[in-house]
């Protein structure tokens, strides 16, 4: 119980889980660091795609005002701001295809649903108009 406590705080930092065998030696306090890191930065991600190219615009615009250009072609880090912008905007006009699609998909399913129902009354009328025909022409 006394290895336990010892070992829980360094436990808590780290994205192994029951590997008493990280915890242990030189190397644990790196390992564990580095796990906490990549559990941040892999939380930390989806943010820096979704800001990212507007910050990197807006810091490439502060220095092209503080720096003039020494280059007269086109910054690839503008290019790349810019092919990421271009990306989320196809990103949404997808997401956006992809939900017209999904409701004319469930249009479509609720008209077929509604003629199931009908097709299965009819059935069952047909079935019980001849049952009652068949008991009908068998007692006259």
């Amino acid at each position: 119980m006394n290895i336990t406590r010892r070992h829980a705080s360094s436990a808590l930092w780290s994205n192994k889980h029951g590997s008493q065998q990280n915890m242990r030696g030189r190397g644990s306090v790196e390992k564990t660091l580095m796990g906490w890191l990549s559990f941040i930065l892999q939380a930390l991600a989806p943010i820096a795609v979704e800001h990212g190219g507007k910050v990197l615009r807006e810091s490439m615009k502060s220095r092209g005002t503080v720096q003039p250009k020494l280059s007269a072609g086109p910054d690839p880090l503008e290019l790349l701001a810019a092919d990421v912008d271009q990306l989320k905007g196809y990103a949404a006009q997808l997401k956006s295809d992809l939900d017209v699609l999904n409701q004319a998909v469930a249009a479509r399913e609720e008209k077929l649903r509604k003629w199931l129902l009908v097709l299965l009354l009819w059935n069952v009328a047909m079935t019980l108009g001849l049952v009652a025909l068949a008991f009908f022409l068998r007692h006259h």
